[in-house]
């Protein structure tokens, strides 16, 4: 993956976190999406600074998968926040 599109969240998006992970809600849209284990942790990370690449190393870290599922989990993430609203491109 050489994917190095830099997401931020919305403005139109609240989250709280839970004993499970982070709920997430676009009251622009009326959506809700509810992160859990390492997929909260990708929220945690994609912040306009860090690349989906970053990020992938960052879990590799402590993902049992390996690589190749690191780098496909951010992808799968990133893709449905980013349908869904939640995330958007970095303005410059």
């Amino acid at each position: 993956m050489s994917e190095q599109r830099l997401l931020e969240k919305s403005d139109s998006v609240l989250w709280a976190f839970t004993p499970d992970g982070i709920v997430l809600h676009n009251f622009e849209r009326g959506l809700f999406a509810e992160l859990v284990g390492q997929e909260s942790d990708i929220w945690a990370y994609l912040d306009g600074v860090h690349s989906l690449d970053a990020v992938a190393q960052v879990l590799v870290r402590n993902d049992p998968g390996g690589a190749e599922h690191a780098r496909h989990l951010v992808e799968a993430v990133a893709g449905n926040l980013v349908a869904g609203g939640f995330l958007v491109e970095r303005s410059s």
